[in-house]
């Protein structure tokens, strides 16, 4: 007795894997969106926090500013032309998210509108031109419909 597989048999097993790849490959590109937008939002987060932290800790204004094109941003003491260096690298605290309207960007905008961000006193308060700032700041991320917000609450600047 012959215990090899026909022609039929393999062309069907072919079609059978091709089928179940094509079912899995939306859950899949879905996974890999919504963790690209989920680690954004985290080092945005943790960016944001970090600047209200200096303003703290050095007694000076410290911001984060979301760059015009909206595609990219960096954290910065006193004014927008002193970067912050990352204490992990030493090199400027800056993140790029890619060329706006190519495919794999994520876009960053604020209540504020773009260009803009949010400053911190030296309570760790939202503050802009002279005063602290009475309303909730947010920045989104947006990538593939997916959309992160990073909130700081008026007053108190509490970054959620």
């Amino acid at each position: 007795m012959n215990k090899a597989f026909t022609l039929i048999e393999t062309v069907i097993v072919i079609l059978i894997v091709a089928i179940l790849a094509a079912v899995s490959m939306p859950a899949f590109v879905n996974s890999y969106n919504t963790l690209k937008i989920e680690t954004a939002y985290r080092q945005l987060l943790q960016n944001v926090k970090y600047a209200r932290q200096l303003a703290i800790s050095r007694q000076q204004r410290h911001g984060l500013y979301v760059i015009g094109t909206g595609n990219s941003y960096f954290v910065y003491s006193q004014t927008t032309s002193t970067t912050v260096k990352d204490p992990a690298t030493q090199k400027p605290l800056s993140v790029f998210f890619g060329v706006v309207g190519q495919p794999g960007t994520i876009s960053v905008s604020t209540s504020n509108g773009v260009p803009s961000g949010v400053e911190f006193d030296s309570l760790g308060r939202p503050y802009e031109t002279g005063s602290v700032i009475s309303t909730t700041n947010t920045i989104t991320l947006s990538y593939s419909g997916i959309t992160k917000t990073v909130t700081v609450e008026a007053n108190s600047g509490m970054v959620q």
